[in-house]
């Protein structure tokens, strides 16, 4: 999928995949909490998560530009510091952050936190990341706080829904 420019919306897609999750999520999630306690699962069932994995990160990876700053630059991490360790590199702000899609990803990650929150905690930044470097969560909730004194009351709020999901979700361990 190729990057969009700032003034194209995704929000139609992230909508399409706030569908994809609503109807395939329960599976999706079920077979990564039968992988996590070593259970051998169908390929059916493996395929389908490998195919919502690899299409969110696809999105999500063409709408990287449109997504702010703090989305788009990694953590840095110092000898023998593990990532969760790390501290975002400092952001230069120029006024607001782009609202539209950045949005639209925060209400379909608030989606998948509901359905499937054991396969959202272990996706990916993007495409090519490896999981134990940069998890996709880590970048949205830094991107959600950063965003809490937007411009925009629209993505304030919805950063703030976004940032009350994953404080309310209670059942951190699928064990």
């Amino acid at each position: 999928m190729k990057a969009v420019n700032a003034r194209t919306s995704l929000n139609p897609v992230f909508a399409f995949l706030e569908n994809v999750v609503e109807t395939f999520g329960a599976r999706v999630e079920q077979t990564a909490l039968d992988t996590l306690r070593g259970f051998v699962t169908g390929e059916n069932e493996r395929e389908l998560g490998l195919l919502l994995e690899e299409l969110v990160l696809d999105v999500v990876e063409a709408a990287r530009p449109t997504l702010g700053d703090v989305w788009s630059t990694p953590r840095k991490q110092f000898k023998g510091e593990l990532a969760f360790e790390s501290k975002p590199s400092p952001i230069q702000r120029a006024g607001s952050m782009p609202n539209d899609s950045l949005a639209g990803v925060l209400s379909f990650l608030s989606r998948c936190l509901n359905i499937c929150p054991v396969f959202l905690q272990h996706l990916p930044a993007g495409p090519g990341v490896d999981k134990d470097d940069d998890l996709m969560m880590r970048r949205a909730m830094d991107s959600a706080v950063a965003s809490l004194s937007d411009a925009d009351p629209a993505l304030a709020r919805c950063s703030t829904s976004f940032l009350q999901s994953v404080v309310s979700f209670d059942n951190c361990t699928p064990f």
